[in-house]
């Protein structure tokens, strides 16, 4: 369901849409609590409370935190990704011109097919969390037009060598870049994240101050710092989907432009 909002809703509108919903959930909350708990917000507790507020806004921060920064790293892991397995195909097509001009058009045309395949249709089926059967198969297409050339001279054996190298190379990254679609928050760590929102937002609603309205305001900033941080998290899982995703420029450029006609 995030992902397809990810992928349907822009952020600007969904960030408007889950803050409003949190800050109208609190606010309804909050009125509740007046109403029905107004003896536990005695102004003679607001140190108590307080000191409560702290600790678990502090706890709150530190697992958003947390939660956060794991999430980045494996969206920009998988920037990196992208990038290195579409260095490892050029270097490749850069080897394979030691090849002769036979088994040079075989690899150049696998690589072609395959550049194409991720670059027009495998990053819109990683951004929905399926995998991309044709690219699998074309992944294939290169390892054999590899295996069908039998090098000759030292040169070629040693060019050959080097394309062989980054082959694996490029299988890995791949391999990694396709993993990394599923990234995604584990399910008890969300719902830890999710306790400790309510917990944060919930002590605020017995801070008094001699204002009323001070008291709104208070609510209302917590919520909204509270679900901004709530959706931080929630934008940075599945680095192929939403409008922050992993580009797929990298296969675009440079020596694959010129077999796929990218660019």
């Amino acid at each position: 369901m995030v992902r397809d909002l990810l992928n349907a809703v822009p952020e600007w509108a969904l960030a408007l849409a889950f803050i409003g919903a949190i800050v109208a959930l609190a606010l309804g909350a909050f009125r509740l609590v007046c109403h029905f708990l107004a003896r536990w917000r005695d102004q003679g507790s607001v140190e108590g409370v307080l000191g409560l507020a702290a600790m678990v806004m502090t706890l709150f921060a530190l697992v958003l935190a947390f939660v956060v920064v794991n999430l980045y790293s494996d969206y920009t892991s998988a920037s990196s990704d992208v990038t290195d397995e579409a260095n490892a195909l050029g270097a490749i097509v850069q080897d394979a011109r030691a090849f002769p001009d036979a088994d040079r058009l075989a690899v150049e045309r696998a690589i072609a097919r395959y550049t194409a395949e991720v670059r027009d249709h495998e990053f819109d089926t990683l951004a929905e969390g399926r995998s991309d059967p044709h690219a699998n198969a074309l992944v294939v297409g290169i390892v054999e037009a590899l295996q069908a050339y039998a090098p000759q001279t030292e040169t070629q054996k040693t060019f050959y060598g080097a394309a062989t190298d980054q082959l694996n190379t490029f299988l890995a990254e791949r391999e990694n870049r396709v993993a990394k679609a599923e990234t995604s928050i584990p399910g008890p760590l969300l719902g830890l994240l999710i306790f400790l929102s309510f917990m944060t937002v919930g002590v605020f609603m017995f801070v008094r101050t001699h204002h009323g309205s001070l008291d709104v305001l208070i609510v209302v900033v917590v919520a909204v710092v509270v679900a901004s941080g709530l959706l931080t998290a929630l934008i940075l899982q599945y680095p192929y989907s939403g409008s922050i995703a992993v580009s797929s420029d990298p296969f675009t450029k440079g020596l694959l432009a010129g077999i796929s006609g990218g660019g």
